[in-house]
C-alpha cells in the first residue's frame, strides 16, 4: 500500500507542457521516498491568465511521508526549473485574516443590530 500527495504549481504558458512534464518528473525522481511504481502522475489542472496550473501526484510508501515529499519536490523543482529556464509563478496571496466584528450586548455585531 502507498499514499499519494498532490502538488500544484503555476508555470508561464510560454513553456511547452511536455517540457514542463519532463522537469516535474526529473524533480520527482530526486525526492527520497517517492515510489517509481506507481509512477508520479502529471496533468494540466487549469489555465489562469497567462499561466498553466500543473498538478503532479507523488506516491510514497507511508502516509507520514506526504508533507515531506511535497516540500522536497518543490525544492528540487526550483533547482531543476532554474537550470532548464522555466519560471515558476509564486502562489496567489491568501486573503488577510479578518477579525470578527465586535459583538454588542445580546450577541449581535453592530452592523447587524436592529435600529
Amino acid at each position: 500500500a502507498w499514499s499519494t500527495v498532490g502538488v500544484e504549481v503555476k508555470i508561464d504558458q510560454e513553456f511547452a507542457p511536455e517540457k514542463v512534464r519532463e522537469v516535474f518528473l526529473q524533480a520527482a525522481r530526486a525526492v527520497p521516498g517517492v515510489l517509481e511504481q506507481p509512477a508520479p502522475a502529471f496533468s494540466i489542472k487549469s489555465y489562469e491568465g497567462g499561466d498553466i496550473v500543473y498538478k503532479i501526484s507523488l506516491n510514497v510508501s507511508e502516509y507520514g511521508q506526504r508533507a515531506g515529499a511535497a516540500s522536497e519536490f518543490l525544492s528540487f523543482l526550483w533547482y531543476v526549473a532554474a537550470r532548464e529556464g522555466l519560471r515558476l509563478r509564486p502562489p496567489e496571496p491568501t486573503s488577510p485574516f479578518r477579525l470578527p466584528l465586535p459583538l454588542e450586548q445580546g450577541g449581535q455585531s453592530p452592523a447587524m443590530a436592529p435600529t
